[in-house]
């Protein structure tokens, strides 16, 4: 029989292989290689981020993502940003795991990396 615990652990798992999933099909749209953990989100160009092919996989993906993930967080997303963006979707992963999504700007171009809250410290 499962505990609470484990039923919870279980769900948490699932989110965030649906998120690295979703993360995975973005990179590999830009030509990027895959990642195994979301801290390995390293450097990673706005603009391909939010690129017209990303931004048309995502709202296909929309149901399964909201399906996992904080439906509250996501709702307050969506009053701050008339459309919602794969970007902004990947700042809502990094903060369901206890990451941020952080960026730097270098050479005229926006870098976005997770981010783990416990080392910026």
């Amino acid at each position: 029989m499962n505990t609470i615990f484990e039923k919870n652990f279980c769900n948490q798992m699932l989110t965030y292989k649906v998120g690295l999933k979703f993360i995975n099909k973005i990179l590999k749209n830009m030509g990027k290689k895959r990642i195994g953990k979301l801290i390995d989100f390293i450097d990673i160009d706005m603009r391909g981020i939010n690129s017209d092919l990303n931004l048309k996989m995502f709202n296909l993906m929309e149901f399964k993502l909201l399906v996992n993930f904080n439906i509250f967080s996501y709702q307050s997303y969506r009053k701050r940003f008339i459309k919602m963006c794969p970007l902004s979707f990947i700042d809502l992963i990094a903060l369901e795991f206890g990451y941020k999504l952080r960026y730097k700007y270098r050479d005229g171009v926006f870098l976005y990396s997770i981010v783990d809250v416990d080392r910026l410290v």
